[in-house]
């Protein structure tokens, strides 16, 4: 529901259940952001171009994949967690063609698109 939280929904193989939603209610106080990757060429082009988040001395790395086990998916943008620091230092995209861009601080808290070589799109 886009809210920061992440839900889950899960479907059947044998298509006789239905599929079942698990949603996140929970409360807390923690930061997140989303992020959308897409390619020169559209947002596959952008399969496995990694991102990395500063945060002070923290450094996360993250990579754009929208499958990681057989019959699955995944939302195809990026979810990372801050914690209760919402403050992003600088984000670096290495993009699957072997180009870097380089981002100070985005606000957290929010889903936002990056497009290879233009930056923030929304």
């Amino acid at each position: 529901d886009n809210d920061g939280d992440l839900d889950i929904i899960i479907s059947h193989v044998d298509l006789k259940a239905n599929a079942v939603l698990l949603r996140n209610n929970c409360s807390n106080d923690n930061h997140w952001i989303g992020l959308s990757l897409e390619g020169e060429d559209g947002p596959a082009a952008a399969i496995g171009a990694t991102v990395v988040v500063h945060q002070g001395e923290k450094k996360s790395v993250f990579i754009n994949q929208w499958a990681t086990t057989y019959l699955t998916n995944n939302d195809p943008r990026l979810h990372i967690g801050l914690g209760d620091n919402p403050e992003i230092d600088r984000l670096e995209i290495n993009w699957s063609d072997g180009t870097r861009e380089v981002y100070s601080g985005p606000s957290p808290d929010r889903y936002i698109t990056f497009r290879q070589g233009y930056g923030i799109v929304e």
